[in-house]
């Protein structure tokens, strides 16, 4: 059993604290993504699609920009579907993120330099998408990021030097882009994982 749903925009105009969607195996005739309006929408924490055992979920369309009326999301979770288009500029008004993890969809276009605006993320997920371009430095704001995961994209160019200021960097990965040039020697060797005496950055696919 499958679902196959879309985000609409006014999802993200609407009044949830909380959206744990968890779907049931057995799929209904018809199913929406619709607000309900308890709570402010400044007030929503988490927002997270998670089907039960067995269940398919396919999430398709695009994110719509009003993700950004989420001013207080901490938890982002819409990993491992079929989301296509930019991700809007608009996240950057995510102030209070925390997590985001967008894995494993079919994202395309730069990544956009607003998510320095993301201050409080900890861990950020894009790998496994059509991400192109290069990777902004101004991730390099982010100084309590502690997870950055940018593999299997389409991205070029160098590592930014300003992603030395991330000074709480442990894990960096960027297999299977286009990036060139030497791994730069920015990060705190004592701070970053180490995997077979190396950092913890994969670099197949880095010429």
């Amino acid at each position: 059993m499958g679902y196959s749903l879309s985000l609409p925009p006014s999802l993200f105009l609407s009044n949830s604290r909380i959206y744990v969607v968890n779907l049931p195996q057995e799929p209904p005739p018809s199913l929406q993504l619709e607000p309900d309006y308890k709570h402010p929408p400044a007030t929503a924490t988490i927002f997270e699609l998670r089907p039960q055992s067995g269940v398919q979920l396919q999430l398709s369309g695009t994110i719509p920009k009003e993700v950004g009326n989420f001013t207080s999301l901490v938890f982002l979770n819409i990993s491992n579907n079929s989301l296509q288009g930019h991700l809007p500029a608009e996240v950057g008004l995510l102030h209070q993120l925390q997590y985001m993890n967008l894995q494993f969809n079919e994202l395309s276009g730069e990544i956009p330099s607003s998510l320095s605006r993301c201050w409080k993320l900890r861990q950020l997920s894009l790998n496994g998408n059509k991400f192109n371009g290069s990777i902004p430095g101004a991730i390099g704001n982010l100084s309590k990021l502690e997870e950055l995961y940018l593999g299997e994209n389409d991205l070029q160019g160098r590592i930014p030097q300003e992603m030395s200021n991330l000074i709480s960097l442990t894990i960096l990965s960027v297999p299977y882009n286009k990036l060139e040039g030497p791994i730069p020697g920015i990060f705190n060797i004592s701070s970053v994982q180490k995997d077979a005496g190396m950092p913890y950055l994969y670099s197949s696919g880095y010429k």
